[in-house]
């Protein structure tokens, strides 16, 4: 029987149950394993409903609909339709299984499956009776998902959790769990509270105990916000979910019926109900963006994926723009740069929603008859680090330079700049910590207030070895787990030695509180008279040893001088370039930065500084620079170069906010040289002027720069651009340039759009084929990729040139392929 004689009921199945293998099931296993990821979409029984409702009815119903629809107009066209959806839905489930080779290859892989399964289905009754007998997938796969899952705790009705009195004394409680603030992080080289980076701790420390040496309850947010609101030891074996279905005897039903809750959980719903109405519902189109995203890393080579795809790492939701900002950007302002600053306000929304939920929270707290119980759990500091102390944020494109698939890279200045950020997304967790107690004192509450702000766990910089994944080798850094407790009518502050640890917080409060937690806890009050020695650390769930506990004041003062050799570097920051000798640049050395265009313009109004400065020192073939990074005359900071991103010289810093003007702003890179005595700094120019534009003229198109004409057009510049490789926020252009009357490198290939540069690179790849053809004088580096962002791009498209060192330019033609996506 050909495939056009087949029912159409029986291809419906097959089409069904080729989905579910190539769509349903992956995104099943990995949520179903993951189903953290629903919690923090505030998923329920409904919301669980729709999804397998569109994922295994919908999808397969449109795609089979589709064939349906053109067996109206041609018997013929229904039959390769069909053929054609069961070839892309192997081919899905090619490239999910390919998707650790390299990229090349599983594209190969891929398509080959596509095709081969289209022409057997097309052509072989056994094709299709095989899709026959595997089609009850399409109704076991969404079963198991919903039963035999942690999903399925998400649809159960909730168990009533145990309530209790508060006991006789009844003080205002306000807990706010930081995400990723370990201590070390608030320390500075003697093991003390950095009081000049940290104000606001170490006024907290002077009128509360301060525990340095407390531990996480858990090294994961999933068990460690369970373990802080039930005092029970969390089991990672036990895939229980950060629910109040999973957890029905916490903080939150105990002293519920006691008093007023305010509370903000953004990833968990631990305090569920009528208790705590949830102020974020379920957004279905944020929901549906990230279960793309989920999809696409599900098929997408995993080369490719870390680089174009946005991150799963940062948090369990909000993986897109779209899917992390619930509110509209800010209305841009008129006039000819309105879609620049649309753009810029639209970052913005999205840069400071982690602060605002912070900010809100403490503008809602406020004396009331009745006391409250303020709970929050912010998810800062945790990355992506994008805050500059002061709360204004800076772009970051979605990742952390030296972070892959959340392990750090061995290139330790890439750590360096990583724990760098680290520590100002702290300093701007210290300025939030100083507006909550500000705000308890303005209400009346902090004197009588049980104020506890502690971390769920902290984070690793440790060379190749895990962010947040606990091993052997990294665990100091995430055991070492914030912890300030502020007793009511407590004005002296204390430091206490103890281990103390998130299982300890609802033990305390019961003792201040003068009451009995109504259930078996694991923790202690951290005031109790006799403590549990916790020599070691061991989670349950995790197969690791016992580890060894250790005073993190010393782990702080130890981290202090292996730093020390890179004091005579550090030392220029803060230095003025006009008391210091800078020689010029070296001959044949560029550096290539975005940063140079994003200072040009600097509205510190927006909220919005440029201040992460990446970019890459061409050319590549000498030993790593150390480089110092100045805005407007003053080394804001300092840094090596590395290997990342395909490039031997990548370098990365973020330089202080307080260098910024509004307007424009100069930055300088500068090569440093301590091989002998004293330091020497030489420029690292731009190979571009500033503001580079297109403007025509009399004499035809030429090139201008800030401070006047930079080239003309000539003939002799030539080149193409081969090919562009599309990401959903970027385009990369691949091609050749070169100068056929000197022979000489060229100076930068520049894109442009709108009359206006959008990027720039240098020609650094060999192209032999290209020397040949032209019959270039000498080897000749013409090879070429240059990277824009799409948001960029202004109608009309982009045009490509080449510049030479003579003040000459030309113009590079584009391929068919190339010139569909960049001609508009």
């Amino acid at each position: 029987m050909s495939i056009s004689r087949t029912p159409a009921r029986q291809r419906g199945l097959h089409v069904f149950a080729l989905s579910a293998f190539a769509i349903a099931q992956p995104l099943y296993d990995l949520i179903g394993h993951n189903a953290e990821f629903l919690v923090a979409h505030r998923a329920g029984p409904w919301t669980v409903a729709a999804l397998v409702g569109v994922v295994s009815v919908l999808v397969p119903l449109v795609l089979w609909s589709v064939a349906i629809a053109a067996g109206l107009l041609s018997v013929r066209l229904a039959a390769w339709l069909q053929t054609g959806t069961i070839g892309v839905l192997t081919g899905l489930v090619a490239a999910g299984i390919a998707r650790q080779m390299p990229t090349s290859a599983a594209m190969a892989v891929a398509l080959i499956a596509a095709i081969g399964a289209g022409l057997a289905y097309h052509g072989a009754r056994a094709a299709r009776t095989f899709l026959t007998v595997v089609s009850p997938a399409a109704l076991v796969f969404p079963i198991v998902f919903v039963v035999a899952t942690p999903v399925s705790r998400l649809v159960h009705t909730p168990r009533t959790g145990q309530t209790g009195t508060a006991g006789d004394r009844r003080p205002p409680i306000v807990l706010v769990v930081f995400d990723e603030l370990d201590t070390l992080s608030l320390l500075d080289a003697n093991g003390d509270i950095d009081a000049a980076r940290y104000p606001n701790f170490a006024a907290l420390a002077r009128t509360a105990t301060w525990f340095p040496n407390a531990v996480a309850a858990s090294p994961s947010t999933t068990y460690a916000l369970p373990a802080i609101v039930t005092g029970v030891t969390p089991d990672s074996a036990s895939r229980r979910l950060p629910i109040a279905a999973d957890y029905p005897s916490n903080l939150f039903t105990w002293l519920g019926s006691s008093y007023a809750l305010h509370v903000r959980e953004p990833l968990t719903s631990l305090c569920a109900g009528a208790l705590c109405q949830s102020p974020e519902p379920v957004r279905a189109a944020a929901l549906a963006s990230d279960v793309a995203v989920l999809y696409l890393h599900l098929i997408t080579p995993h080369e490719l994926a870390n680089r174009r795809l946005p991150s799963l790492a940062f948090a369990w939701k909000g993986f897109t723009p779209q899917a992390a900002a619930p509110r509209e950007a800010p209305p841009p302002k008129r006039g000819p740069d309105a879609e620049a600053e649309f753009e810029r306000a639209l970052q913005h929304s999205v840069e400071v929603r982690r602060s605002d939920l912070v900010r809100q929270f403490v503008g809602e707290i406020a004396a009331d008859r009745d006391p409250a119980l303020h709970f929050l759990h912010s998810m800062l500091p945790h990355d992506p680090y994008e805050y500059l102390p002061s709360g204004r944020a800076y772009p970051h494109g979605g990742i952390t330079t030296g972070l892959t698939l959340e392990a750090w890279t061995q290139e330790q200045p890439l750590i360096d700049t990583g724990r760098h950020r680290h520590i100002e997304q702290v300093r701007f967790v210290d300025t939030l910590v100083g507006e909550l107690v500000d705000r308890l004192k303005s209400q009346g509450l902090f004197d009588a207030a049980l104020l506890i702000v502690t971390s769920d766990h902290g984070g690793s910089f440790v060379p190749g070895q895990p962010h947040r994944g606990f091993t052997v080798a990294n665990y100091r850094g995430i055991v070492a787990a914030a912890m300030f407790v502020k007793l009511p009518r407590q004005t002296n502050g204390a430091t206490s030695e103890r281990r103390v640890s998130g299982l300890d917080i609802v033990p305390t409060i019961a003792e201040a509180l003068g009451a009995a937690v109504p259930w078996h806890v694991d923790g202690h009050s951290m005031f109790a008279g006799r403590f549990p020695d916790r020599s070691t650390v061991q989670y349950a769930g995790l197969s690791l040893p016992p580890l060894e506990t250790f005073d993190v004041r010393d782990e702080a003062r130890r981290a202090a001088r292996a730093r020390a050799p890179a004091a005579e570097l550090e030392s220029l920051v803060g230095r003025s370039l006009a008391r210091m000798d800078v020689t010029p640049p070296a001959p044949g050395r560029f550096v290539i930065s975005d940063n140079f265009r994003t200072f040009e313009s600097v509205p510190l109004e927006s909220g919005l500084l440029p201040a992460l400065v990446q970019g890459v020192v061409l050319p590549e073939d000498s030993s790593p620079l150390d480089l110092a990074i100045a805005v407007n005359g003053v080394i804001g900071a300092v840094t090596r170069t590395a290997h990342w991103n395909g490039s031997g010289h990548y370098f990365s810093a973020l330089v202080p906010e307080s260098g910024f003007h509004d307007g424009a702003n100069r930055l300088d890179v500068l090569a440093v040289d301590r091989s002998g005595a004293g330091v020497r700094l030489s420029w690292v120019p731009s190979p571009l002027p500033a503001k580079l534009r297109i403007e025509s003229g009399p004499g035809g198109e030429r090139l201008i720069g800030s401070d006047g004409p930079v080239a003309i057009f000539q003939p002799h510049i030539v080149g193409w651009v081969d090919r562009v490789i599309e990401a959903p926020d970027a385009l990369t252009l691949l091609g050749w340039a070169a100068d056929t009357k000197t022979a000489r490198d060229l100076r930068a290939v520049v894109a442009f759009s709108g009359g206006t540069a959008i990027g720039y690179t240098v020609p650094s790849g060999a192209r032999p084929d290209v020397v040949a053809a032209l019959g270039l004088a000498r080897p000749t580096r013409t090879g070429y990729g240059l990277s824009i962002r799409r948001n960029d791009v202004r109608p009309g498209g982009v045009r490509v040139c080449g510049l030479n060192g003579d003040g000459e330019a030309g113009e590079l033609k584009l391929t068919d392929g190339a010139r569909a996506v960049l001609v508009k």
